[in-house]
C-alpha cells in the first residue's frame, strides 16, 4: 500500500517547505521581510533612491525582484532613514553628486560625505532653486498645520526652524524677505533663540549675498508677495 504524502505549503520567497497554512503565515524570512517593506510608502521611496541610482551610473533599471537581493538593499533602507532625520532636500541630487563622486550608498549617511554634499549644494542650486524647495516645504508644513503660509512660523519652534534650515529645507532667500518668519522671530522668541538662530542665518553673511545678486533678491521678493508669505 502506498504511503500517503503530506500536502506542504511553500514560501514563495525562501522556498521553505511547511506543513500546514497557519506555519506558513506565521513564516517570516528575510526575504518575505524585505518584500513586505517593498510594499510600504517608505519602502517604494527606498526603490526610487535605488532607482535614481542606476539611472546615475547609465545602467539599466533593475525591478524590485533584484533589489530585494541585492547586496545594497541594506544600506538603501538606512539612507532613507537618514533622510528622513536630517531632511535632505532633493535625493536625487543627493544621490547624483555621490555618484559623481564614486561614494558607494554604505558611505552615504556619514556625517563628513553629508557635510560635503551640503557645501555642494550651497554652490550649485540657484537662489529661485532653494527659493522653490522652502515654497514646497511651507507647503507642506502649511497642510499639516492646517494654516496659511504666514502662519506656518507661529506653529513651529526656534529648534524646528534651525532643524530645517540646516537641512536647506528652508532658505534665508526666502525667509528674510517673508513678513511671517520675521514677525515670529520679533514677537514669539526669546533673545537666545534668536542667537541661536542666528548662527544658522547670519545677517551679515546674506545681506553680502543679497547685494550681489538683486535681480535674485527683486524676484523673490515678488514670490514672498504673491504667496503672502
Amino acid at each position: 500500500m502506498n504511503e500517503r504524502v503530506k500536502p506542504f505549503h511553500e514560501c514563495p520567497h525562501c522556498n521553505k517547505k511547511l506543513t500546514t497554512e497557519a506555519r506558513l503565515e506565521k513564516h517570516s524570512c528575510e526575504q518575505k521581510k524585505r518584500f513586505d517593506f517593498l510594499n510600504t510608502l517608505k519602502g517604494k521611496s527606498t526603490f526610487y533612491c535605488y532607482r535614481n541610482w542606476m539611472i546615475a551610473q547609465g545602467r539599466n533599471i533593475k525591478d524590485k525582484d533584484v533589489f530585494m537581493n541585492s547586496k545594497y538593499f541594506n544600506a538603501f533602507v538606512e539612507f532613507g532613514k537618514f533622510c528622513s532625520r536630517v531632511g535632505i532636500p532633493d535625493r536625487k541630487h543627493y544621490i547624483e553628486y555621490m555618484v559623481s563622486r564614486a561614494i558607494l550608498p554604505a558611505q552615504w549617511v556619514d556625517p563628513e560625505v553629508y557635510e560635503t554634499y551640503i557645501s555642494h549644494f550651497d554652490n550649485s542650486k540657484t537662489p529661485l532653486e532653494m527659493a522653490s524647495i522652502t515654497v514646497d516645504t511651507l507647503y507642506d508644513l502649511s497642510e499639516i498645520f492646517e494654516c496659511t503660509l504666514g502662519e506656518v512660523f507661529e506653529h513651529m519652534t526656534s529648534a524646528d526652524i534651525m532643524r530645517l534650515v540646516t537641512a536647506r529645507k528652508l532658505s534665508p532667500w526666502v525667509l528674510l524677505f517673508s513678513k511671517g518668519f520675521m514677525n515670529h522671530i520679533r514677537a514669539d522668541t526669546t533673545a537666545e533663540q534668536r542667537i541661536l538662530i542666528n548662527t544658522v542665518i547670519n545677517h551679515g553673511y546674506w545681506s553680502n549675498k543679497f547685494k550681489e545678486d538683486p535681480d535674485s533678491v527683486q524676484a523673490i521678493k515678488r514670490i514672498v508677495s504673491e504667496l503672502k508669505i
